[in-house]
């Protein structure tokens, strides 16, 4: 079982309950977004630089104790958090294990570049298909037309 979570400033207060709720629940993988205003997402709805650090302290301590797999998406700068904290454990003399190490590596798993079309599309409610959910340009609909002549085209 895979879980998504978008933190916002609607819910950035929950997040020690959201992060000990993950603890809890026989997961595969956590995907922890981060709010792309778009949509019904609102520009007021971003988190501060500082709430961002604080998700990315809180997702990296549970990174190293969790038995399932944690993955950033919409926050590229998660990278250069993840390494900061490894350059700080190296100088600490704080070894990872080959698990950590792994889980680590997976949730620094950032996108590069853009990843919209690779594979996978989004379809709205109206059957509305769009290569990102973040870019409002519709391809056409499922409604009208076929996914793979869609996609293909």
């Amino acid at each position: 079982m895979q879980i998504n979570t978008t933190f916002s400033r609607r819910n950035i207060g929950e997040i020690d309950e959201i992060v000990e709720l993950m603890e809890t629940l026989k997961i595969t993988l956590w995907s922890v977004f981060f709010l792309v205003p778009t949509g019904r997402g609102k520009l007021n709805d971003l988190l501060s630089a500082e709430e961002f650090e604080s998700v990315f302290a809180k997702v990296y301590a549970l990174s190293r104790t969790a038995n399932f797999i944690i993955k950033t998406t919409e926050a590229q700068h998660y990278r250069r958090f993840l390494l900061q904290q490894r350059v700080a454990e190296r100088k600490l003399g704080i070894g990872l294990s080959a698990q950590h190490d792994l889980a680590v590596y997976a949730i620094g798993r950032a996108p590069r570049g853009l990843n919209d079309g690779k594979g996978f599309v989004f379809i709205s409610h109206k059957g509305e298909v769009f290569p990102s959910g973040f870019f409002p340009l519709s391809a056409d609909n499922i409604r009208e037309q076929e996914l793979t002549a869609i996609y293909q085209h």
